[in-house]
């Protein structure tokens, strides 16, 4: 009798196993997106480029900010465009590789709000970071279900300089 409780409670747990993996990796998953999305934030943040397009200095997604007149006074990136969909692919250190087969988060950027020139508005810009990486993907396929497993998403705001 004791043998029949003991072994319909290993088998209960053993069944469940299974699940609790899956649930695991999805965990570990989202966790290093959410790593590698903060990381962009920071790089888009304290990037200010005098090279023309300005870009991030891990990333090199266009930035934000470029640098204006003095050092340590940035300007908003003229150069910028809303709408436009800015990607690159991460290795499994998770540095940037570029798009392609293989690789396996994408860190996607697109700029939202672009304030006019002289403006006090901030700029505006939706980040993404979604796995397995799409070798060519669209601002839509990075957050679709049926094309990647899994994503994470921010909508940050650059104040004006």
């Amino acid at each position: 009798m004791a043998l029949g409780i003991i072994s319909f409670a290993l088998l209960t747990v053993l069944a469940l196993l299974p699940l609790g993996m899956k649930s695991n990796l999805s965990s570990v998953e989202e966790t290093r997106a959410c790593n590698i999305l903060t990381s962009l934030e920071a790089d888009l943040r304290n990037s200010f480029s005098e090279a023309t397009p300005a870009t991030s200095a891990i990333f090199q997604l266009p930035a934000p900010y470029k640098s204006g007149g003095s050092p340590s006074r940035p300007a908003f990136n003229d150069s910028l465009t809303a709408g436009s969909f800015y990607t690159t692919g991460l290795d499994e250190d998770e540095m940037p590789v570029g798009p392609g087969r293989g690789v396996r988060y994408q860190a996607s950027l697109v700029y939202i709000r672009i304030p006019s020139s002289g403006s006090l508005a901030p700029i505006q810009a939706r980040l993404v970071v979604s796995w397995p990486c799409l070798p060519s993907a669209t601002a839509a396929d990075v957050t679709d279900q049926s094309k990647v497993n899994g994503f994470v998403e921010s909508l940050v705001t650059f104040p004006s300089p």
